[in-house]
């Protein structure tokens, strides 16, 4: 087939942020022997500059197509400018479509949530004939009911009304709806209950994950400043945005709690974002036993997890998240969870005695979900044992691979 992957979000090779999921989607596909194009948008997402300037074409080692199409800037995640940004983006690939009535695709997978744009990329698959395949990476509008004032969430429904048929709408164009996790799958099944439907999880690298942590003998602990792990050491991380969602709050108080006071915990930060100055200050206290590591690059990262024991899945109360692409990384890490979220991962976590659960928000249930692990070495270590184990489910490989066989039954 010829098969485009429309999204304006991600990250090419090179530009120092982790392997995206249309880029992972896209080598599946090729490795299935499919023709490939990847449209993606010229303005970058996190470090909101221009890769270009407007439209150009470049072709990966992995042989996917990409196509760079012009938009406009926004400043916000949350503003008009980046609604606008995204109906620019989804305006001018159709035109560019048009324009080329010879170029066509066999089927276009669209990264959902599309509900400011999706529309153009419905009316351009019916256009050339192509399959159209909703790929749920995240839920809009529910995440919209977040930054809702609180007297006015419990009528969000009402309130987003307008949001939630557009979304229904484009998924019940769709012939196969596929989501990252069970939960966000039943959420387009609920739209479009006769829609073909499967899940493909982001996952991780599992075996280069591990290849890389094999060969680590310290350098990263050097280059970073770190000093080596002292016997019986308990260190704790939280590795992602430090966005006002994600209770940085609850992980210093916890730090500087009773529970932990005086027990061998560290706890190591990697990220960036605007709590950012918050952890700097809690790290510049002395005797503390906090450390920001910066916005680590990935392989770093990844050699950074060989020497923990604890990752944290810190989400404030309602966050719509269900398996957060950190998870995945503890996984291959054999590192234990601590986690405050619903859904799919809390199952995970209490199925498979993956770490433990505690209270969105709330610093001592926290702490002591950290104080069960770490002073428990035999119930930390079966924790760790079980990630390792549980890991192989969720290798990104596999899991893009059955995308693409999902993908094949709907030709």
């Amino acid at each position: 087939m010829k098969v485009w992957i429309v999204n304006p979000y991600g990250s090419l090779p090179g530009e120092a942020w982790r392997e995206y999921r249309s880029s992972m989607l896209a080598e599946a596909f090729a490795r299935a022997g499919h023709e490939v194009t990847w449209w993606l948008s010229n303005f970058e997402h996190r470090s909101k500059k221009f890769r270009s300037e407007g439209y150009s074409e470049q072709r990966l080692d992995t042989g996917v197509n990409v196509r760079i199409v012009p938009t406009t800037p926004y400043s916000s995640h949350v503003s008009v400018a980046r609604i606008r940004s995204e109906r620019t983006f989804a305006r001018n690939l159709a035109q560019r479509v048009q324009a080329n009535p010879q170029d066509k695709a066999d089927m276009i997978v669209l990264a959902e949530p599309s509900i400011f744009y999706g529309k153009y990329i419905v009316e351009t698959a019916r256009s050339i004939g192509a399959k159209l395949v909703a790929d749920i990476i995240d839920i809009w509008p529910e995440v919209f009911a977040m930054i809702l004032p609180k007297p006015l969430r419990a009528f969000d429904r009402v309130l987003l009304a307008p949001l939630y048929l557009r979304r229904a709408a484009i998924l019940r164009a769709c012939d196969g709806i596929v989501g990252v996790s069970e939960d966000y799958r039943d959420i387009g099944v609920r739209s479009a209950p006769a829609v073909p439907s499967a899940v493909s999880y982001w996952g991780v690298d599992v075996a280069a994950m591990r290849a890389a942590m094999a060969n680590e003998n310290g350098g990263v602990l050097r280059k970073l400043g770190l000093g080596d792990k002292k016997p019986g050491e308990v260190w704790v991380i939280y590795a992602g945005t430090l966005g006002a969602g994600y209770d940085m709050e609850s992980i210093l108080k916890a730090a500087r709690s009773e529970r932990l006071r005086g027990k061998p915990v560290k706890f190591l930060f990697a990220g960036d974002g605007p709590q950012r100055p918050l952890l700097e200050s809690a790290c510049a206290e002395p005797g503390g036993n906090v450390v920001y590591l910066g916005r680590l690059d990935p392989d770093d990262l990844n050699l950074m997890y060989k020497y923990c024991d604890i990752g944290l899945s810190t989400y404030l109360a309602h966050s719509t998240v269900s398996m957060p692409i950190k998870f995945y990384d503890y996984l291959a890490a054999g590192v234990a969870t601590v986690n405050s979220l619903e859904r799919e991962i809390q199952r995970l976590i209490a199925s498979h005695q993956l770490g433990r659960q505690y209270v969105p928000g709330d610093a001592d249930s926290l702490a002591a979900a950290i104080e069960a692990l770490a002073g428990d070495r035999a119930l930390l270590d079966t924790c760790k044992a079980n990630s390792a184990s549980l890991a192989p489910r969720f290798d990104q490989y596999l899991q893009h691979d059955a995308f693409v066989r999902f993908a094949e039954t709907l030709r």
